[in-house]
């Protein structure tokens, strides 16, 4: 056990996520895939042809344009995807949410700022899009969170106008299977919501002392929700799954189970994902790795180590578990990488070129 790990504190955790803002505001190193004209040329005309399908809606009104030209992909933090539609959406530490294929083929992006202005976003730290295809940007910078209704294509070239509620030093967002958003903050404070506007919302109070939750994450397709719990003075990373029953239902102690503890986790744990097999890829901030663990905490195996070649990492972040892969947001190398759940690198894009 590394002792000065062992006793991270909150303001250790908010550290760290400081840490990863100045990442983001860096940019180095390219993806080696990045570049290729006919996947930019494919993506662009895929993107074209689904939005031209959904036709005008009185909802889209006041929302962010969608660019189609490339643009370069700078810091990424948040990423997150539709298990159903297979879509990956990043944002970035320059304020830009993008969506790609499952392939990395990009299809558009569209561009924040430092203003409250509907649609904008300054700071951007996560991402997602729940069952219903609403899609989720934790606005970090205007301390709030942004849903986009069901995006259905827009031959005007714009994304839905969004709901907006304040949410202060909101870092973390998913959605479980009803909908229903989870989000942690920078003092590693977790809170669900009753409503998709934000209201009814509910402290999850640790349920060990001194606990920080680091990380959330939902099963993909049917929604079950999974909270890691970090213990600073013991040096243990715990996992907790909540018992939903549907809107109505109160999130408090006896609806949280406790699943296990993850094997050989002695430093604090960043985001993780779940895939459909209930296998959990953990981030590892301190090591540069990706850990994978079964429901029952028991480690499987590892990889990374620090580096900008294929399967190492700088400064990870965001990362997502789907039906063909694991993505990592490897911020400070500005890419995006995919690796099957045995830990091969597959693909990788971002930097420059997209």
């Amino acid at each position: 056990m590394k002792p000065s790990s062992s006793r991270m504190s909150r303001r250790a955790f908010v550290g760290l996520l400081s840490a990863s803002a100045t990442l983001a505001a860096a940019a180095c190193g390219v993806g080696e895939g990045a570049a290729d004209p006919e996947r930019l040329k494919g993506g662009i005309e895929t993107a074209a042809s689904e939005r031209s399908g959904g036709g005008p809606s009185a909802e889209l009104a006041g929302g962010p344009p969608l660019q189609l030209e490339p643009a370069p992909m700078v810091s990424p933090i948040g990423i997150g995807q539709n298990d159903e539609r297979k879509y990956i959406y990043v944002v970035t530490g320059d304020n830009k949410l993008y969506e790609f294929d499952k392939d990395g083929v990009f299809h558009f992006w569209t561009d924040g700022g430092a203003t409250l202005e509907d649609g904008k976003f300054d700071a951007p730290t996560d991402t997602t899009q729940d069952r219903s295809r609403q899609l989720w940007v934790v606005d970090s910078g205007n301390d709030r969170i942004e849903k986009y209704g069901l995006y259905l294509g827009n031959p005007e070239g714009f994304m839905p106008k969004p709901t907006i509620w304040a949410a202060p030093g909101m870092v973390q967002l998913r959605a479980s299977g009803m909908g229903q958003p989870f989000t942690i903050n920078d003092k590693g404070e977790m809170r669900s919501y009753i409503a998709l506007d934000g209201s009814g919302e509910q402290l999850i109070e640790s349920p060990e002392p001194g606990g920080i939750w680091t990380g959330i994450t939902v099963v993909p397709i049917s929604g079950e929700v999974f909270g890691l719990l970090w213990l600073p003075d013991e040096g243990v990373a715990k996992l907790y799954e909540w018992l939903l029953g549907g809107f109505d239902r109160a999130r408090d102690e006896e609806a949280m189970e406790f699943r296990a503890d993850l094997e050989g986790v002695d430093t604090m744990p960043g985001r993780f994902s779940v895939d459909r097999k209930e296998q959990y890829f953990v981030v590892m901030p301190e090591e540069n790795e990706i850990r994978r663990f079964g429901i029952d905490g028991a480690f499987h195996l590892k990889w990374g180590g620090e580096g900008a070649g294929p399967g190492e990492f700088s400064g990870p972040t965001g990362i997502q578990a789907g039906v063909i892969g694991i993505y990592v947001a490897d911020t400070g190398n500005n890419r995006i990488q995919r690796f099957d759940t045995e830990g091969a690198f597959v693909l990788e894009w971002g930097g420059e070129g997209l």
